[in-house]
């Protein structure tokens, strides 16, 4: 498995446990972000689509041939970088928000970076 693929793997397996986290205890993240308990059932809904993107991004990475998805990937999760800092000064969600973007980042720009070292362009 290459870097980038490995970056992917490594994505998809956060992906998959932040959406567990979000079927199975969905309080938990939510009052960690300073968004307060939910009784609804949208933060479980959400959490079924994390894991389904997670398990597209492991299935990605042990494929040969997933180059243009890993790319992509890097474009999407850095626009989502940026969704959640204007919504965060927007003030419509608290700074811990930005803990997300940050995790967001740092995979967005792994993923970059082994791109870039296998040869491949990002735009």
């Amino acid at each position: 498995m290459n870097k980038s693929a490995t970056s992917i793997l490594v994505w998809g397996i956060y992906s998959t446990i932040t959406g567990l986290t979000f079927l199975v205890a969905p309080n938990l993240p939510l009052t960690m972000l300073g968004l307060g308990a939910s009784q609804e059932v949208y933060p479980r809904l959400l959490g079924a689509v994390v894991i389904v993107l997670g398990y597209y991004y492991i299935q990605a990475a042990r494929q040969k041939t997933m180059t243009s998805l890993y790319v992509w990937s890097v474009h999407a999760r850095l626009s989502i970088v940026g969704v959640l800092v204007v919504v965060v000064l927007a003030s419509l969600a608290k700074p811990a928000m930005l803990l997300f973007a940050g995790v967001e980042l740092a995979g967005s720009l792994w993923t970059a970076y082994a791109l870039r070292s296998e040869g491949s362009k990002l735009w």
